[in-house]
């Protein structure tokens, strides 16, 4: 059987395309439909969805995750004793840690007897992540201390996705509770990674498993089950006595519930697999290798046309050639910074259109306008955001980003020394005279400066300059 192994270049995540309303379907929509027949992204709380489906809005607390709405789990922490433990530091089961004392029966250790954060008497060894089959999170190294097995490195993957704790797997998962699983005793698998201290058993003659079923109190006595008998093959896993398995690890690019089905090694395709071609532990299997095709999906842009104006009314520009060509306009997607472009609304000394045409992707930006410093024009010389949140989701014409400036007023007098003109024997072209320096006190945009020019014949000192309003 023909194999592709299609990993990261399977896991492309695009922008939905918006086509027209009687187009939004699974098959021309990757993300969601909207009310209005729009394809969205169909990757945030307030548009959730994929493959066409009718966009909704998640809960306040929920959260989008690959088009679907995820509530945030509650948590109520454990105790030592509720969890069995006397020893070392343990997880309390909703992310934080419990400390459970230290042995001081002589002979005794914490692990000593083989079972993790219990004083027993013997040596405990401590275990690493690698013999635990863990590589993400906090793990107990069954002695009473934890290990930090890293971080999960693949997108789309979280510590636990798959199903099993502290293992890097795809998807999102709910936890749920010892009543969720019908538990009352032991510790359990939250289904998400995570443990659960379901109890202990305190009526008299019944033990955890004692029934034959785990982790429920019975009459009698606990046989515990082996990882074959479990059907387990990574990871770990309780005994139905209430103690934890080691099952072993995954080899290669599976991941221990990287399939979905917990402690079973396995993957998924990311993504969708070519035509012809079929997922199966993985990899996209089936297909024929001398027909492959890969497609990208790439949204539709939309033309937007217009002008840039100052307080209402055209820029004026006394100088604008070929290599000056006008004011910048930076569009900023929102949401994926691969759509982000620019484009120079151009300065036209005869007709002072400042127009601007532009091609963007669907989205939301933020636009900017920068002065081309080459310019001789009325604009001003810092950046303005002309729109925080610019929508696209069709052509548009006619679009005018306004950049606001303050009226400016002319001052002009004289510099003075000890209240006389200043006395100058050389003052040419090159010396200038006496510099001002307006520093505004709450804007820097607005500071200038300038020359009180010498002039040795008259001595007058004097200087003139436009300045915005402030102090």
């Amino acid at each position: 059987m023909n194999r592709l192994v299609l990993l990261g270049a399977l896991s492309l995540a695009v922008v939905a395309c918006s086509p027209a309303a009687d187009q939004c379907t699974p098959s021309s929509c990757s993300g969601c439909c909207d009310a209005n027949g729009q394809c969205q992204q169909g990757a945030f709380p307030q548009a959730c969805g994929q493959l066409g489906v009718a966009c909704r809005a998640c809960g306040l607390t929920d959260t989008c995750q690959f088009g679907a709405c995820i509530a945030a789990p509650t948590c109520t922490p454990t105790t030592c004793s509720a969890a069995g433990k006397n020893c070392g530091t343990i997880l309390n089961g909703c992310g934080g840690q419990l400390t459970c004392g230290t042995c001081t029966t002589a002979g005794e250790s914490c692990g000593g007897g083989g079972v993790a954060n219990v004083c027993a008497p013997g040596t405990c060894v401590p275990k690493t992540c690698t013999d635990l089959g863990k590589n993400c999170g906090q793990v107990s190294d069954g002695c009473g201390a934890f290990l930090q097995c890293g971080t999960c490195s693949v997108a789309g993957d979280s510590c636990g996705g798959g199903g099993t704790m502290n293992v890097c797997g795809h998807g999102a998962c709910v936890p749920k509770s010892c009543t969720d699983l019908g538990k009352n005793c032991g510790t359990v698998n939250d289904t998400c990674g995570g443990q659960l201290s379901c109890g202990t058993c305190t009526v008299s003659g019944q033990s955890c498993g004692g029934s034959g079923t785990s982790n429920v109190c019975g009459v009698g006595s606990c046989t515990a089950k082996t990882c074959p008998q479990l059907n387990a093959t990574c990871g770990t896993v309780n005994d139905t006595c209430g103690n934890t398995l080691s099952c072993g690890t995954c080899s290669g690019f599976e991941t221990c519930g990287g399939a979905g089905t917990a402690n079973a090694c396995g993957a998924t395709c990311i993504g969708s697999c070519p035509t012809g071609f079929t997922c199966s532990g993985g990899s996209c299997t089936g297909g024929n290798l001398q027909s492959v095709t890969f497609d990208i999906p790439v949204p539709v842009q939309h033309v937007v046309a217009g002008k840039v104006t100052r307080n209402g009314i055209n820029p004026a520009a006394t100088y604008c050639n070929s290599t000056s060509y006008g004011e910048l306009l930076e569009f900023t997607h929102l949401t994926d910074t691969r759509f982000n472009t620019s484009v120079y609304a151009s300065c036209n000394t005869t007709g002072a259109a400042w127009a601007f045409s532009v091609s963007l992707y669907p989205g939301s930006y933020k636009v900017t306008a920068k002065r081309n410093t080459n310019n001789t024009d009325n604009l001003p010389s810092w950046e303005t955001i002309v729109s925080p949140s610019f929508a696209v989701s069709a052509p548009q014409s006619n679009v005018t980003f306004d950049i606001p400036v303050p009226v400016q007023h002319v001052v002009a007098g004289k510099v003075t020394r000890n209240g006389i003109n200043p006395a100058a024997t050389y003052c040419n072209s090159t010396s200038y005279g006496e510099l001002l320096e307006f520093t505004h006190l709450t804007d820097t945009r607005f500071n200038t400066s300038v020359y009180a020019s010498c002039n040795t014949t008259g001595a007058v000192w004097a200087f003139s300059v436009s300045l915005y309003p402030g102090s």
